[in-house]
């Protein structure tokens, strides 16, 4: 198998800007909650993406995001990636002012 970072970096974060371009900027935590990763889709320069590792069966990651509510707020999503069209969102936290 293709070194995991390597494969991340080379193949993953490209499918993953086209899956959410053409499918919608939004990804899910287990209890429905959306968070808006379209910041980082479109390029925006304090929207990130960072690898965090693989375990076997999927990737991990953090990417700079936004909740969908009201008052929307930046937080960092924990993602686990099975595959570009397979995204949970497994924790997400806020993002202070300082962290812009």
């Amino acid at each position: 198998m293709t070194d995991p970072r390597a494969h991340f970096d080379e193949v993953l974060v490209q499918q993953l800007r086209d899956v959410w371009a053409d499918t919608g900027t939004t990804v899910l935590d287990s209890a429905a909650r959306e968070y808006d990763v379209s910041g980082w889709v479109n390029g925006e320069f304090d929207n990130h993406l960072e690898f965090l590792g693989h375990d076997g069966t999927a990737y991990r990651a953090v990417i700079t995001a936004s909740t969908v509510e009201d008052r929307p707020r930046r937080v960092l999503c924990t993602l686990r990636i099975q595959d570009a069209a397979n995204v949970l969102v497994e924790s997400a936290a806020a993002l202070g002012r300082e962290s812009r």
